[in-house]
């Protein structure tokens, strides 16, 4: 049993640095684009168990699930030009 529960605290802790910043901060950005891109690819999932039909996931819907990370980075690079 303790071999399963260590797979995953482990598992847990690599979610957790997924979605913090290098200095071990949260990032509202990565969450956010963690979970959208999980629904998205959940929801593609459902539609092809549902229709029997391979389905796409949509480009637009991986552009959602990275767009805030993308912008994040975007305002960080302009203030690092800026000096702010």
């Amino acid at each position: 049993m303790a071999g399963v529960a260590g797979r995953g605290m482990q598992s847990k802790r690599s979610i957790v640095r997924i979605v913090s910043e290098p200095d071990g901060k949260p990032s509202y950005a990565r969450v956010v684009g963690v979970v959208a891109a999980s629904l998205s690819m959940a929801l593609a999932t459902w539609v092809t168990l549902r229709s029997g039909q391979m389905s796409d996931v949509p480009t637009g819907w991986l552009a959602l699930a990275v767009l805030p990370y993308g912008v994040g980075k975007l305002v960080a690079v302009v203030r690092g030009v800026r000096g702010g």
